[in-house]
């Protein structure tokens, strides 16, 4: 029996020895072996990169809230710096520069998100600084726009010399402006009169030239012409061509409508009527001469001529038909 024992022992022994070597139907290629190897590889290859994603987006995530709180931060900062430009821009009296720091201001508010109680907050108090500026800047572009008015008012007074300046509409022009700066066309407004006083003065102030250069023009279009006229008249007088001097002056007159040449006229006539009144007083002397019996023939003769001469003078000079007519009824007592 022992001897079966181990005869029993020894064939297990063998059986597993021979379960233990590989047969020869079991064993791997070469390419097979390569292929296994290869793909056991990228196994590998695929769990690395794979825990690097997970830890890249931990990372990421991790870092998020830092970024987003950073640009949140950013954002509000920029905000600041434009109110602060807007602030500067009004003490400038820069309208341009204001707008342009609010419109900057404004953008940064946009990159702010609204999802948190907080943050909407502090929007809130940043938009209110931008509209109260909003506010200023209308007022601020009404100054400027009575400002530029009144430089441009100060520029054309400066020129009211010019023949070509036109002082009358200017002056309509300061009148206007000065009732109502910010809208001249809208009339008289007591209200902005009295709140631009201050940046309406040099205006007020210059007025006065421009009602100088009006009572100057109208003593050159008045005075100028009558004193030149009366010089002619007194020449044309001394001549007694009186009939020419009213005519002289009616031409003045069509020039010169604003000038008044109503009492030169007046002086040619009644100068004409005093000359009148010593042709006939001379007449009838020279007449009562001629008609003395104690003077000589030829004496009586050169009277009379010389009192036919001057109303002949008078026919042939004056030209006035009133005075014509008489003196030709004048003549023929001196035939």
């Amino acid at each position: 029996m022992a001897s079966q024992r181990m005869r029993r022992a020894s064939g297990k022994q063998a059986a597993a020895a021979a379960d233990a070597k590989p047969s020869s139907s079991n064993r791997l290629s070469p390419a097979q072996a390569f292929t296994q190897g290869v793909k056991a590889n990228w196994k590998l290859v695929g769990g690395i990169v794979l825990g690097a994603a997970v830890l890249i987006t931990l990372l990421v995530l991790a870092l998020m809230p830092n970024r987003r709180k950073e640009a949140i931060e950013d954002a509000f900062l920029q905000g600041e710096r434009a109110l602060s430009a807007a602030e500067t821009g009004m003490r400038d009296r820069d309208p341009e520069a204001v707008k342009t720091a609010l419109e900057r201001a404004s953008a940064a508010l946009l990159a702010v998100p609204k999802d948190d109680p907080e943050l909407v907050a502090r929007c809130n108090e940043q938009q209110e600084k931008v509209i109260a500026f909003t506010l200023r800047l209308g007022e601020l572009r009404q100054d400027h726009l009575v400002e530029l008015r009144g430089r441009e008012l100060a520029a054309r007074i400066a020129k009211v010399g010019d023949p070509a300046s036109d002082p009358a509409k200017l002056l309509a022009d300061i009148d206007a402006y000065l009732a109502n700066p910010l809208d001249p066309g809208l009339g008289k407004r007591p209200d902005l009169e009295a709140k631009y006083r201050i940046a309406t003065n040099e205006v007020r102030t210059r007025r006065a030239q421009v009602d100088a250069e009006i009572t100057r023009r109208q003593g050159a279009a008045t005075d100028v012409p009558v004193r030149e006229a009366r010089l002619r008249c007194d020449a044309l007088i001394r001549d007694e061509r009186f009939q020419q001097a009213i005519e002289m002056l009616n031409e003045a007159a069509a020039r010169h409508p604003q000038a008044d040449f109503g009492p030169l006229k007046v002086a040619v006539m009644d100068a004409a009527e005093a000359a009148w009144k010593q042709v006939t007083v001379l007449v009838d002397n020279r007449l009562a001469d001629a008609a003395n019996p104690t003077m000589s023939v030829p004496e009586r003769a050169r009277t009379r001529e010389s009192a036919r001469a001057r109303v002949q003078g008078v026919i042939d000079t004056w030209g006035l038909p009133r005075y014509v007519e008489q003196a030709r009824t004048l003549l023929a007592r001196c035939q």
